[in-house]
C-alpha cells in the first residue's frame, strides 16, 4: 500500500489488475475486482514516475527519479532486472507491441549542446542489455504516449 500520492495507474490488458506508482519509491499490482492489493513492488530508491505492462500481462516496467527503470514478473512481483545507464531521472518505459523490447527516456539536469544520456534508451526486454541509445533524436522526451511497431 502507498504511503503518500499516487503517480500513475494503468490496467493490464485484461482489465484484471491495476498498476500504480508513487513518490514512495514503491509501485503496487492491484486485483482490479476486489480492489486487493497483489505484489509491492520494491527496489528503486526514489519517486516511481511511471509503470506499464507488456501486452501479454506477465511483465512491468517501472522508471524513476533514482535514475533507472526496473523490469518485474507481474505474477509474482520479483525484480528481474535494472535497467542502467541514464545519468538523470528517468521519466518513461514503455514496452514494444511484442515485448521484445523496451524504451526509457529521461531528462537531463544540466544543458549541453548535445547529451546521448538524455536521449531514448532501447532495451532487451527479457535481458535486461542495452541495445541502442538513440543518439539521433536530439529533443528531449519526457513521455511516450504511442505503442511501438513489432520490430521487423
Amino acid at each position: 500500500m502507498h504511503k503518500i500520492g499516487v503517480y500513475s495507474a494503468v490496467f493490464n490488458t485484461t482489465g484484471s489488475q491495476i498498476l500504480t506508482t508513487s513518490s514512495d519509491s514503491m509501485a503496487c499490482i492491484w486485483d482490479a475486482h476486489s480492489g486487493e492489493l497483489l505484489h509491492i513492488l520494491v527496489g528503486h530508491k526514489k519517486n516511481v514516475n511511471s509503470a506499464q505492462y507488456n501486452d501479454a500481462g506477465n511483465y512491468v516496467v517501472t522508471a524513476s527519479d533514482d535514475n533507472t527503470a526496473i523490469i518485474w514478473d507481474a505474477s509474482t512481483g520479483d525484480l528481474l532486472h535494472i535497467l542502467k545507464g541514464h545519468k538523470s531521472e528517468v521519466y518513461s518505459a514503455k514496452f514494444n507491441a511484442t515485448g521484445s523490447q523496451i524504451v526509457t527516456t529521461s531528462w537531463a539536469i544540466k544543458r549541453y549542446i548535445f547529451n546521448p544520456y538524455k536521449s531514448p534508451f532501447l532495451w532487451d526486454a527479457l535481458t535486461g542489455e542495452l541495445l541502442h541509445i538513440l543518439e539521433g533524436i536530439q529533443n528531449v522526451f519526457t513521455q511516450l504516449n504511442t505503442t511501438l511497431p513489432a520490430p521487423k
